[in-house]
């Protein structure tokens, strides 16, 4: 029976307070131990996350002042573009100005000329008037 009570003994000193504490503190050592291990590990991971974060920023900005000179150098061919087509109307303007006059001066013309013929036809009739009723 000697055997059962140690057994029991050993088991209540496994199951006390004392036992417990020391469980826990080596479990605790275990975990510890194993974040040391691996902690060299898990800063390379971070250090790698914010190389590469700091790649895609860099990356991000680069692309955007791309775009920046690309939209400017558009800008300034589209400038150049309203430049040339505001000339090329001013020109049109004044070209058509000038076939309005031409076309003005050429109804008067016309309009002249009709008065004229006009003139003379009532003349011709006048005499043919005048000698028919002799």
């Amino acid at each position: 029976m000697r055997g059962m009570e140690a057994v029991s003994n050993d088991i209540s000193q496994l199951l006390s307070v004392a036992g417990a504490a020391w469980t826990a503190t080596l479990i605790f050592a275990l975990l510890a131990a194993r974040v040391w291990s691996s902690l060299p590990h898990l800063l390379d991971k971070w250090l790698a996350f914010r190389t590469a974060r700091a790649a895609e920023k860099a990356a991000d900005w680069t692309r955007l002042r791309d775009e920046l000179i690309r939209l400017s150098e558009a800008e300034s061919r589209c400038r150049r573009e309203l430049a040339d087509v505001t000339h090329e109307l001013a020109e049109v303007t004044q070209r058509l100005a000038i076939l309005e006059g031409y076309n003005i001066g050429r109804g008067q013309a016309d309009q002249l000329a009709q008065m004229i013929v006009s003139s003379e036809r009532q003349i011709d009739a006048d005499k043919r008037e005048d000698e028919g009723g002799k």
